[in-house]
């Protein structure tokens, strides 16, 4: 059987960038008054959804609960409704 050993340094290292990539995470859609970019095309497959094209700029309204961990209620050109939250980004 393999086993992959790694030294305590590496696990260290491992566990920061957990943390940091964590930390982006919670960052979307709090950070630059909610404005997010769309990073992707998406075209609507439900009518309580957003279509949008890479490039889009929105505004998160509403995340983070049961019903919404993937999906984030949001606002596109005078529009709302749910994007996927894999196919945001935030700018600097």
């Amino acid at each position: 059987m393999y086993r992959e050993t790694r030294s305590k340094e590496q696990l260290v290292n491992v566990a920061v960038v957990c943390v940091l990539a964590a930390d982006v995470e919670a960052q979307l859609g709090t950070a630059n008054g909610g404005t997010v970019y769309c990073l992707y095309d998406y075209t609507a497959h439900k009518s309580d959804e957003l279509s949008f094209h890479a490039g889009d700029q929105c505004v998160i309204l509403r995340k983070e609960d049961d019903l919404e961990s993937d999906w984030w209620w949001a606002s596109l050109q005078q529009k709302e409704g749910y994007i996927p939250r894999n196919y945001i980004g935030v700018s600097n």
